[in-house]
């Protein structure tokens, strides 16, 4: 929880789950962490996939207004050597980008 009336510790949590078998969530998870560190993007970020489907849900959103939920295809990604890991941190980086720019997100030094 991270809301301004929560009593709970507030966590900003990282995962990668549910990805196709080529795709390794652990190493996302980690990539996760280290380009957007919760102690300076005090979001959750989520990265779900599907058996149904070839996209992957990129989901960022707290308890004070950001909910944001994308859906990005790894086949769009051409000749990337790990198109899933690439197509979600792009994304990634573009919503976290977008709501700097809007003000709805500012990171910590």
């Amino acid at each position: 929880m991270d809301g301004p009336h929560s009593s709970f510790p507030r966590t900003w949590s990282r995962s990668a789950t549910y990805l196709r078998r080529e795709a390794d969530p652990e190493s996302i998870t980690e990539s996760l962490q280290r380009r957007w560190p919760p102690s300076e993007y005090p979001v959750p970020i989520h990265i779900v996939g599907s058996e149904n489907t070839e996209g992957i849900t990129v989901r960022i959103w707290n308890s004070t207004g950001i909910q944001e939920r994308e859906m990005v295809y790894p086949g769009d990604q051409g000749e990337a050597e790990n198109p899933v890991a690439s197509a979600a941190l792009e994304e990634v980086d573009y919503i976290l980008q977008r709501l700097q720019q809007q003000g709805k997100l500012k990171p910590r030094s």
